[in-house]
């Protein structure tokens, strides 16, 4: 088990595989020959290892240290001064009808690096220190 290419994709079902490799080092039916009580023991001893190793994993604080990712400002989103203007008589002051707003989509680009600023603003390292990733799914 001990490539990663044989795991079997549950950190549980890994650490059953390694206990079990561990028996049958000596004697390939090692654990075959177990009693179910024994091999119950296994799967238990296993389980609060994943559940300890989550607990543990969740406790960290993981840092994103390089990302890149793209927004959009959709047409109508910003509003500036400008746009329609009511016809006045000469020398009354100009009402705006309605405000100017962006016609066409705006691309930008956002980005949290340590070790490059492509967007030109301090907060692109800045962010590093803020952004937390937390484990969502449990898979043992």
């Amino acid at each position: 088990m001990a490539l990663l290419l044989n795991s079997k994709g549950k950190i549980q079902d890994d650490l059953k595989q390694i206990a079990i490799d561990r028996l049958n080092y000596v004697d390939e039916n090692a654990y075959n020959n177990l009693d179910d009580i024994s091999k119950r023991k296994i799967d238990d001893y296993t389980e609060e290892q994943a559940i300890a190793m989550r607990a543990f994993l969740e406790r960290q604080e993981l840092r994103i240290t390089n990302m890149e990712a793209v927004g959009l400002i959709r047409p109508g989103s910003i509003q500036v001064t400008g746009g329609l203007s009511t016809p006045s008589a000469p020398g009354a002051p100009v009402s705006l009808v309605n405000p100017a707003i962006n016609v066409k989509p705006i691309k930008l680009l956002v980005q949290i690096s340590r070790t490059s600023n492509k967007v030109g603003l301090p907060e692109v390292i800045r962010n590093v220190k803020k952004t937390i990733v937390r484990f969502m799914e449990t898979i043992f």
